[in-house]
Formats: structure tokens, sequence, C-alpha cells
């Protein structure tokens, strides 16, 4: 008799996070943006950030990014694609 064999997956490697929409401020109105939820950045990728689009948490030239307390980073559409497309979806 054949026995189930039960194998788990990681939920965060399985299903992407669906974008966060929120309001940030560009120094002379509110744009909203969705956000994507990344997990922490190595250091060689949040220098990356840093010297590509500017500080965290500030609206430059059209782009955002921004590190939370929690460990996350959160990036608009355009940061996003570039940084999947240069250190991959980790």
């Amino acid at each position: 008799m054949l026995t189930p064999k039960v194998e788990y997956i990681d939920e965060r490697d399985a299903v992407p996070r669906p974008p966060v929409k929120k309001l940030i401020w560009n120094g002379t109105e509110f744009v909203p943006l969705n956000l994507y939820r990344m997990p922490s950045p190595t250091v060689s990728s949040l220098a990356w950030l840093r010297e590509t689009y500017g500080p965290s948490g500030q609206y430059v030239a059209g782009c955002y990014w921004e590190q939370t307390r929690a460990g996350y980073t959160l990036m608009d559409d355009k940061v996003y694609m570039f940084y999947t497309m240069k250190w991959g979806a980790k």
C-alpha cells in the first residue's frame, strides 16, 4: 500500500505578494503608486538602489523606493523592474 507523501512549499516563493497602493508626495502633489514588497536587500543591492535612485523614501525623477523598519523594501514599478532584472526576484 502506498502512503501519500506530503510536500511543503514556502508560500513566499510560490505566490508573489500583490502590489500595495500608496500616495507619495512628489514635492507639489500626492502621486498614487503601486509599490512591490521585496525581502531585505543585500548590502551591494542596497548600495545600488541608493546610487541609482537616490535615498530611501524620496520621490526622485519619477522613481520611488523605501526601506521599512520591518526589513522589507518597497519599490515602484520602474525600480522593481530594473531591480529584478539586475538582482533577480529573491
